[in-house]
């Protein structure tokens, strides 16, 4: 008669489901952090802002404690150590912490422009004059994203070229306005002009480009929250079994 093996049970099943989660969890970080820092990239590398830098940084680091806490788990059930099990609680415990103050960061910086904003309109006074390289980069943006200046077009006022010239850079104005006079398409439009919207791109640039970074970043965040009380979830349920010797 064939002897029949010992089915795993439900604990141990459960956990081995909760390890690969894990580890599932760990990669959705490190590809929306992934796709955070590329919707910058994308568009608005030229600036330099590293809108992204320090919290994809942090999800990477994240993610990477993740799936070192999956293996700890792993062993943990494999060897049958309680000391594994009390490191894989305490780990668990601090990276769902971690985890969801790092989902409320990054939900808080897909609503906020603040900084990014503040940053493209310190770098509108470098725009001086025409064919030099702070003017390629806005005239990149302008006709890419058919917008001009931050918010609005009136911003080129607050700065010298626009002061100076009364007009905001030709990338501004409209492509068949251009085209039919690339000279003057954008004269006077400065301080202000009824006609500004039959001449130039009068909306501003930031809402548009900021765009792809927000969704990646919310999609980060709300991912994050989950997976943190899922996680809570876990570690709770984990300590129980640990103290009462079930596992």
């Amino acid at each position: 008669m064939q002897k029949m093996t010992p089915s795993a049970s439900p604990w141990t099943r459960f956990f081995y489901i909760s390890h690969i989660f894990t580890c599932f969890a760990a990669v959705a970080y490190i590809l929306c952090a992934h796709l955070s820092s590329h919707a910058e990239k994308s568009t608005l590398e030229e600036f330099n802002l590293k809108i992204t830098a320090t919290i994809t940084l942090l999800w990477y680091i994240a993610a990477t404690f993740l799936i070192t806490a999956s293996i700890i788990g792993f062993l943990a059930q494999r060897l049958n150590k309680p000391s594994l099990w009390i490191v894989f609680c305490i780990l668990m415990s601090i990276l769902a912490v971690v985890e969801f103050g790092l989902a409320v960061s990054a939900l808080a910086k897909a609503g906020s422009h603040h900084s990014p904003k503040n940053a493209l309109l310190a770098q509108m006074d470098e725009y001086v004059k025409e064919n030099t390289e702070p003017a390629f980069r806005w005239d990149k943006l302008h006709t890419t994203y058919k917008c001009c200046g931050v918010e609005s077009y009136k911003d080129w006022q607050d700065v010298q070229y626009g002061r100076t010239t009364l007009r905001t850079p030709k990338s501004c104005c409209l492509p068949e306005k251009r085209k039919a006079d690339p000279m003057y398409c954008n004269l006077n439009v400065l301080p202000e002009h009824d006609q500004a919207d039959e001449m130039i791109y009068t909306r501003g640039c930031l809402e548009e480009v900021m765009k792809s970074v927000d969704f990646h970043m919310a999609l980060m965040g709300y991912i994050g929250i989950v997976v943190s009380l899922v996680h809570f979830v876990l570690v709770s349920l984990s300590c129980f079994l640990v103290i009462t010797k079930k596992v």
